[in-house]
């Protein structure tokens, strides 16, 4: 054994063990964290695994190719309210730290402990190794790395804290992410005047990293599998859809918008859920009746039109804004002249009825119907 090395800083999983002024255990936990919420009967927790290892300030890094056997072993996890956390799983009174064959128990770490992307616990163990009696304390910080640029985003799905790298046999203070997701968003750049029935789609990859700190664990390979899969615990939750705010909507259109988020293997597509029209007298789009999809209503001339979504996304919700191409930018005036190349000079005089169809037309509609308004 050695004495205290000077600690470095871990990244994503922070472990802080306090020096006791009695026997101080030569151990420390290894902590594997899910950072994807499961949900059960309405309470939704991230898995967190740990494990016990020598601790990388106290031992030779030789050390860790021998086989340990403690007993008596107590383990306490508790949130920052000093209120304990129950394992989900048991923790055997007899020990063995084993670096080729490692024993882990788990616990359930309630999402609502998640404050400002971070996770503060402490911990409190006692054991007996060779008839002496040891104890240990110490703060755990979670706090996965994410990074989000326009519509992209990167997050650290699985991060592992091991004091032991075994295939190149030294020794670690900071934590690994073996577990990473990418996604893309792309918005379907909408318009007034049109109708649509997908508004955004959005892509998922994943990519398994430092897998050599595994060793094959399988407990560890069943959870990278089981955070990849999407379909008893999602990787996508659409909490919100609308476009721009709800007095304005209820200006220009007249139901309930509602938006299906539909997964095609990783392709996530938001699409409208339901029919419209648009109602001529009101100059409203009446929702859940009329032809599939959702028809931008045209008729808004002094908004710009937002299509505002939320997605809770691996437990993190983030907002979306994508700006719908309207004509509120435009000024009409009464009286244009056009000049016609390799032609006469024509006057032309338009009503409001013009005005108010012409955003309807496309142009060669438009040229038909400005032969009706000529003067001379």
């Amino acid at each position: 054994m050695l004495n205290q090395i000077k600690e470095e800083v871990n990244t994503d999983i922070l472990v802080e063990n306090i020096i006791s002024n009695g026997n101080q255990s030569f151990l420390a936990p290894e902590i594997v964290f899910i950072n994807k919420p499961y949900t059960i009967n309405k309470n939704s927790y991230f898995k967190m695994l740990v494990s016990l290892n020598l601790n990388p300030n106290m031992v030779d890094v030789d050390e860790y190719k021998k086989i340990y056997g403690i007993t008596n072993l107590d383990f306490k996890l508790y949130n920052s309210d000093l209120k304990e956390i129950k394992p989900a799983s048991t923790i055997t009174k007899n020990y063995e730290i084993n670096n080729k064959s490692k024993i882990f128990f788990e616990f359930e770490i309630p999402i609502s402990l998640k404050e400002e992307h971070a996770i503060n616990l402490s911990f409190g163990f006692s054991h007996e190794f060779k008839e002496i009696k040891y104890k240990s304390k110490g703060f755990i910080k979670i706090n996965p790395t994410f990074n989000k640029v326009d519509n992209e985003i990167n997050i650290n799905l699985i991060n592992y804290l091991t004091y032991y790298d075994i295939k190149n046999e030294i020794k670690k203070w900071t934590s690994d992410c073996i577990l990473s997701a990418n996604l893309n968003l792309n918005f379907n750049k909408l318009e007034v005047n049109r109708y649509y029935k997908n508004f955004a789609e959005m892509t998922i990859s994943f990519n398994e990293e430092n897998q050599h700190l595994i060793n094959n664990n399988k407990v560890i390979l069943e959870e990278i599998q089981q955070a990849k899969n999407n379909k008893i615990f999602p990787h996508l939750i659409l909490e919100d859809f609308k476009i721009n705010d709800e007095n304005s909507f209820k200006n220009y259109y007249s139901g309930k918008l509602t938006a299906k988020l539909v997964e095609i293997e990783n392709l996530f597509l938001i699409n409208y859920d339901g029919l419209s029209v648009l109602d001529e007298k009101t100059k409203k789009v009446l929702l859940n009746e009329g032809l599939d999809g959702l028809y931008i209503n045209p008729y808004n001339w002094n908004l710009d039109q937002c299509m505002v979504m939320t997605l809770n996304i691996f437990g993190e919700t983030f907002t979306f804004n994508s700006i719908i191409k309207s004509y509120n930018k435009y000024q009409f005036i009464d009286n244009l002249k056009f000049d016609i190349q390799n032609s006469k000079k024509f006057i032309y005089k338009f009503d409001k009825s013009f005005w108010a169809i012409l955003i309807l037309l496309n142009a060669e509609e438009i040229k038909e119907m400005i032969k009706d308004y000529e003067i001379f």
